[in-house]
């Protein structure tokens, strides 16, 4: 139901009770760990800890478990978990003080609840019943840390994104309009405007390109710093780089052909009197 594929061996089964062998489902890291290079199934481990339920036991016992099945590896404390050894034991055969019953169904989870109350039906005072939730509320929880995270950097970046456009177009813009008297001694002289216009483009796009240069070289270095509060995304996100440098490019454009091009419409024999 969880997902989880099963590689080899077997599951847990309901006649894997108490007076059973005891029995252990292990994952992929905890198979290479305790045997590597050998078959998992079959082997024994012993495990310090709880005894089984209904057992007169000392909980401290050292018990033996044997290997039935191996599944494949995943998630079990955080999603930014490593390979992690991890085990599964039948809870007839090993107690659990807290129980957490994952169960899927055709209605919606609203309309389960109730049946789930039904279903598990406890003697008054036996256990205590925490209110039953949804998995996407559960994720919910997990992660709103990373949400929170996350809102504060969109908000900053947006932020950052929007003082690196005003800064790149107040620059490139007083650049450009500081030539004024350049391009009316070139069209002074029988330069066409669209040759003026391209030159003055280019000469302002130089150093707002070599800006880019340096920032994207410098966001490469930083963004590993982002990894621990990203999910299914990479720090160096080709995209998130093109939309960034796209804005900063358009910007510096921008900058470069406003002012060119109201310069060009002015009359160059007023523009060199008023020099």
């Amino acid at each position: 139901m969880m997902g989880v594929a099963l590689l080899r061996g077997r599951p847990l089964r309901s006649t894997d009770v108490a007076g059973a062998p005891l029995v252990a489902v292990v994952n992929e890291t905890f198979a290479q760990r305790m045997w590597p290079g050998r078959e998992a199934i079959g082997q024994t481990f012993d495990f310090f800890g709880r005894a089984p339920s209904g057992s007169s036991e000392a909980v401290t016992d050292t018990r033996s478990f044997q290997v039935i099945g191996v599944v494949e590896d995943g998630k079990y404390f955080d999603f930014d978990d490593g390979p992690t050894p991890y085990f599964w034991t039948s809870i007839f055969q090993d107690y659990a003080a807290r129980v957490v019953i994952a169960a899927k169904g055709t209605e919606s989870a609203e309309g389960m609840i109730p049946v789930l109350r039904e279903h598990i039906a406890l003697a008054p005072g036996e256990v205590q019943f925490t209110p039953p939730g949804t998995l996407v509320r559960q994720y919910s929880y997990q992660f709103v840390h990373l949400r929170v995270a996350a809102g504060v950097l969109r908000w900053a970046s947006a932020f950052g994104l929007f003082l690196a456009v005003i800064g790149i177009y107040g620059i490139v813009s007083f650049a450009v309009t500081s030539r004024n008297r350049e391009m009316a001694v070139r069209m002074a002289i029988g330069a066409e405007h669209r040759t003026v216009l391209r030159g003055v483009m280019l000469d302002g796009m130089r150093p707002a390109l070599l800006g880019l240069v340096v920032g994207a070289f410098a966001a490469f270095l930083g963004a590993r710093l982002l990894t621990t509060v990203l999910v299914d995304v990479s720090a160096l996100d080709p995209l998130s780089f093109a939309a960034g440098t796209s804005i900063l490019v358009t910007a510096a454009l921008v900058a470069s052909f406003v002012p060119a091009r109201r310069a060009l419409r002015i009359d160059p024999m007023g523009t060199l009197r008023d020099e």
